[in-house]
C-alpha cells in the first residue's frame, strides 16, 4: 500500500466538511437576507445549478501531473496565489472575529488569529495525504452532532417555511456563492497523490453532500424560529446554535460549536498553506514557512484595523475569488478533455481505478 495517496472517500468527506463554518458564516447570511423564508427552496436550485456545472468536468487522473503544468502557467499561478493568500487572511480574521464575539471576548482577536495561523502552518508541513487523514477523526465526530437535532422534530414548526413566493430574476443573487462548490477544484491540483486521480464523481458527490448540508442547516434553522429572525445578521449559522433549546442529552452547545469552528477551519486553513508552498515551488523549510506566517499575519493585521469594512471587503472576496476559480474551472475542462481524447485516440480508457487497454 502506498500511504502518501489520498483514497477518494477521505477526499470526497473532505471536501463536503472542511467548508462548514466559511459557508455558515458567508453564505447563510446572503441567503436568507434575499431570500427570507424560501432560501431553503433557493438552496435545492442550487445544487442542480452545481450538478449541471460540473458535467463537461471529465476528471484528471492520476498519471496527470497537473502542478508539473501550472508551475509553466505564470498567470495562472498568480491568480491562484491570490486567491489563496486572500482566503487564507480574510477567513482567519472572520474566523477570528466569530471565536472572539462568542468565546473569547476579552481575547484580542490578533492573538486568536496568531494561534490559529500558528496552529495550521504546523499541520500544513505533513503531505496532503496525511493532513486529510487526520481530518477525519474530528470530522466524524462533527458529523455525529450535525445528527443530533433529528431527534427533535417535536419542537419545528414546519409552516415556517410557506408561503413559496420566488421571484427567478433573484437567481442571479446566488451565482457568487457559486464560490464554495467551485472552491473543490483546488484540490484537483493534488490529483497524482489522489487514488483514483481527481475525478468528476468525487467533485459532484462532494458538492451534493456540502449542499444538502446548507439544504439541512437552513431547514433546521428556519423551523426553529423563522427565516426573519436571521435576516441582517452576519451570523446565523452561529446564532442557529445558540437558539436552540430542548435536547434531552446536551445541555449546552458552546464547548461542541467551538470544536466545529476550530477543527474544520484549521484542517482547512493547514491545507490552503500547504497547497501555497507548492504553488510557489519552494522547500519545506523552517525559513520558508516563517515568510509564509510573517506575509500572512501582517495581510491579517491590516484587515483586522479594517474590520468595519469587512462587509465590502467580503464582497470583493467573493467576488474575487468566484472569477478564479471560474478560469481554473475553465482550465480543468480544457485538461480534463484534452487528456480524454488523447486516451481515446491511443485506445485506452480511463475506467474506475486503472487505466485499461480496449
Amino acid at each position: 500500500m502506498n500511504y502518501n495517496i489520498l483514497s477518494n472517500k477521505k477526499l470526497i468527506l473532505f471536501m463536503s466538511i472542511s467548508n462548514i463554518f466559511i459557508i455558515n458564516l458567508i453564505g447563510l447570511s446572503r441567503l436568507f437576507n434575499r431570500f427570507k423564508n424560501v432560501a431553503w427552496l433557493i438552496v435545492l436550485i442550487m445544487i442542480i445549478m452545481v450538478f449541471i456545472i460540473c458535467l463537461p468536468f471529465k476528471g484528471l487522473p492520476k498519471e496527470l501531473n497537473i502542478m508539473k503544468k501550472i508551475r509553466k502557467k505564470y498567470l495562472l499561478r498568480i491568480l491562484l496565489l491570490i486567491y489563496l493568500l486572500f482566503s487564507i487572511t480574510f477567513n482567519t480574521v472572520i474566523v477570528s472575529l466569530t471565536i472572539n464575539k462568542f468565546f473569547y471576548f476579552n481575547t484580542n482577536v490578533l492573538i486568536t488569529s496568531f494561534c490559529i495561523l500558528f496552529a495550521s502552518l504546523i499541520l500544513s508541513r505533513n503531505s496532503f495525504n496525511k493532513i486529510i487523514s487526520l481530518s477525519m477523526i474530528f470530522f466524524i465526530f462533527i458529523i455525529i452532532i450535525y445528527i443530533i437535532p433529528f431527534t427533535h422534530f417535536e419542537e419545528r414548526e414546519f409552516s415556517l417555511l410557506f408561503p413559496i413566493n420566488i421571484n427567478f430574476k433573484d437567481l442571479i443573487y446566488t451565482i457568487p456563492l457559486l464560490m464554495f462548490p467551485l472552491e473543490h477544484l483546488i484540490h484537483g491540483l493534488f490529483n497524482n497523490q489522489i487514488e483514483n486521480g481527481f475525478t468528476k464523481k468525487s467533485l459532484i458527490i462532494s458538492c451534493i453532500i456540502e449542499g444538502f448540508y446548507i439544504l439541512f442547516i437552513m431547514l433546521d434553522a428556519q423551523t426553529l424560529v423563522g427565516a426573519n429572525f436571521y435576516v441582517d445578521m452576519y451570523y446565523p449559522g452561529v446564532f442557529r446554535w445558540l437558539v436552540y433549546q430542548g435536547n434531552k442529552f446536551i445541555e449546552n452547545y458552546d464547548i461542541f460549536l467551538l470544536i466545529i469552528i476550530i477543527t474544520t477551519y484549521i484542517f482547512k486553513l493547514s491545507f490552503y498553506l500547504h497547497t501555497l508552498r507548492k504553488i510557489l515551488f519552494i522547500k519545506s523549510k523552517t525559513k520558508n514557512y516563517l515568510l509564509i506566517f510573517l506575509v500572512s499575519f501582517t495581510i491579517i493585521s491590516i484587515l483586522y484595523i479594517l474590520n468595519n469594512y469587512l462587509g465590502i471587503i467580503s464582497v470583493v472576496y467573493i467576488y474575487t475569488s468566484l472569477g478564479i476559480l471560474l478560469i481554473l474551472y475553465l482550465y480543468f475542462i480544457y485538461l480534463s478533455h484534452k487528456n480524454y481524447l488523447k486516451g481515446k485516440n491511443n485506445g485506452w480508457t480511463f475506467k474506475k481505478k486503472n487505466w485499461k487497454f480496449n
